[in-house]
């Protein structure tokens, strides 16, 4: 089951002030992200007041998003809750409204072992047929981290389990992931967050963008590139520049086959990042 997601901005969710959602501004604010070069959207998150959003008003804005987007780029309905059968309901829901993938966490408030948590997730996976991610935030979790050996047994339970999106940090536990999940399924995504030079050294297919989104959207109004992988080198590219900006480096250039470029097979194919610090 193939679902290829690239770039995933994950939207914000307005409210009037009556403390409802804001659906046309939420309308205004999808139509945004799709002219400035999100290739999926992953709705709501908790950049996007999931946890502060009732079941059926996460449902709403969902079904809400696919209307509104009408498969010009899959959507993704994040299903996470603080119990198995809560997250099942919201995921049949979620593809009832026309979601074109799934994604979830582990349970809210609790720190499962790895058995509790693979079946916590298959449960939910084996609940649909569109693809389902697992979401690996520990930050936002207790600091449980979702383990490889959980990511492997999935691969083997669930034939819809599409990818891994890993906002750990651990560039040692990505590359673990892309090199032992890949050898299971091949056409397995492991996905990154914002910090996309990383993110696309060890090998990640694509990355969540949030907190950067609109920065990063902004290089994509401009960006003419004829093939994904060339558009992910500009993308990091961009990423850089604000990083060393940021940090008071000065110099920062695009350049083709360097010595990073062997580190970076198939992501950003003959564009690399070169950071030279000043």
């Amino acid at each position: 089951m193939t679902l290829k997601l690239g770039l995933v901005h994950t939207p914000v969710t307005p409210f009037t002030r009556e403390r409802r959602i804001d659906f046309e501004r939420y309308g205004r604010l999808l139509e945004f992200h799709l002219a400035n070069g999100a290739e999926a959207l992953a709705l709501p998150m908790h950049a996007g007041e999931s946890v502060s959003l009732t079941d059926a008003e996460r449902l709403e804005s969902i079904q809400f998003a696919v209307t509104q987007v009408k498969k010009r780029v899959p959507v993704v309905a994040h299903v996470s809750q603080s119990g198995t059968a809560l997250a099942v309901d919201l995921a049949r829901g979620a593809q009832k409204a026309g979601a074109d993938a799934i994604i979830a966490t582990n349970p809210y408030y609790w720190t499962p072992k790895d058995p509790m948590l693979t079946e916590h997730f298959t449960q939910i996976g084996r609940a649909v047929r569109i693809p389902f991610f697992v979401y690996n935030a520990p930050e936002d979790n207790a600091g449980r981290e979702i383990s490889l050996n959980v990511a492997l047994e999935l691969i083997q339970r669930l034939d819809n389990f599409a990818g891994f999106v890993d906002r750990s940090l651990d560039w040692v536990f990505m590359t673990e992931l892309v090199s032992n999940c890949k050898r299971a399924r091949a056409d397995f995504q492991v996905i990154g967050i914002e910090y996309m030079v990383p993110v696309f050294v060890v090998g990640a297919t694509g990355a969540f963008v949030c907190r950067r989104a609109k920065t990063l959207a902004l290089e994509a109004r401009n960006c003419k590139c004829n093939n994904t992988a060339e558009r992910y080198g500009r993308f990091a590219f961009a990423y850089a520049q604000c990083v060393l900006r940021l940090q008071g480096m000065q110099k920062v250039c695009l350049g083709r086959k360097s010595w990073l470029q062997a580190c970076l097979p198939g992501c950003l194919d003959r564009w690399t990042v070169l950071i030279a610090i000043g």
